[in-house]
């Protein structure tokens, strides 16, 4: 599975390292993780995935 993190995140804390890391695995399941603590389980809701995928 390739886990992806936004080019915005940057590398350390001071530069924004806190984030989310996402996987869409062949499955076609989503599958998100912390990238500070990535072998922790996130719970996402349905309204955060809706502010997801909201347009900009």
């Amino acid at each position: 599975m390739v886990w992806r993190k936004s080019s915005f995140s940057g590398g350390g804390s001071a530069s924004g390292g806190d984030c989310v890391e996402v996987a869409i695995p062949q499955s076609g399941r989503l599958h998100i993780r912390d990238s500070k603590n990535p072998a922790a389980a996130l719970r996402v809701t349905s309204e955060f995935l809706s502010w997801v995928k909201r347009p900009t």
